[in-house]
Order: structure tokens, then sequence, then C-alpha cells
């Protein structure tokens, strides 16, 4: 490489760069052809990153009340399960579930079956819950979803003896 004691080397014909036609970079201008192109960008970007955000909410809702929906049925069963006499079995485990439900904005029905409440025997209970995801139908869900889950508990073999 030729150093120049004069200073830089000689352009050769072409012109020395301008602000105008350099790239982007460190204080530096676009070019005309790449003016706009960061709105563009964002409004392309930013409904999809909305509808994902949707669509992680939505999801999580889901879960968080599937979580809800299991938890009380465990509790309905294992609430009736232990119970002195099977007559309030089945009243017990509903109060427990309800009460465990309380405020968690789901619609739920709560079914006991106690009919196999003896030493040996089992207790089932069935919750069902309706999500309300009204508020979440631009990232593609229905206004609720319908979840269910039910949860066995066996009766121990000796309860009632002394």
């Amino acid at each position: 490489m030729d150093h120049y004691p004069q200073g830089p080397l000689p352009s050769r014909g072409r012109s020395e760069p301008t602000r105008r036609h350099l790239t982007c970079g460190a204080g530096w201008r676009s070019s005309r052809w790449e003016r706009g192109s960061a709105t563009v960008e964002f409004v392309i970007a930013a409904p999809l990153l909305a509808a994902v955000l949707l669509l992680v909410a939505g999801l999580g809702r889901i879960a968080e009340a599937r979580g809800q929906v299991e938890g009380a049925a465990r509790e309905a069963a294992r609430t009736a399960s232990l119970q002195p006499a099977p007559a309030g079995a089945a009243a017990a485990g509903q109060a427990a579930a309800n009460a465990l439900l309380a405020g968690q904005h789901l619609h739920c029905t709560v079914a006991v079956d106690a009919s196999a409440d003896r030493p040996g025997g089992q207790v089932s209970a069935t919750v069902t819950c309706t999500v309300g995801l009204a508020d979440l139908s631009l990232a593609g869900f229905g206004h609720t979803k319908t979840l269910t889950a039910t949860a066995t508990v066996p009766i121990e073999t000796f309860r009632g003896l002394p």
C-alpha cells in the first residue's frame, strides 16, 4: 500500500461520498430506498406481536383454570372421604370444592359420588367449570372453554374403628 505524503488517495474519477450517499451507521443517513422501512416493519410486526401475547395470555388462563379445577376435584373427593358418616360426605365435598373455587372467576358445578362410601370403597368428585375467554377472542379462542376434572379417593379400610 502506497502512502501519499500529500494526503488521501486520489479519487480516480469518482466524487467523494457525501452524507446523503452513505448507508446507515453511526450518524449516517440512509438512502431514499430505506426511508420508512422501520415504519412498515412496525406496522407488520405489531399486530403479530399482539396476537402472540394474547395467545400466551389465553393459554396461561386456561392452564391456571385447569389447575384450579383439578385441585377442587381432589379436595372435594378427599374431604368427602374423610367424613365419618356417608350421609354428609357429598355435601361436605361440594362445600370444600366451592370454597376452593370461590373468587376464581369460574362458573362451576360440583358432583360428588359417595355411593360407595364405606370402608374399602371409594368416593369420586367431578368438577366442571367454564372459563371466560371473550376478551381474548382475537387470538383465536372461543368465548368460553369448559374444563372437567374427576378425582377418586379410596376410603380407609379401618375407618370408624376405635
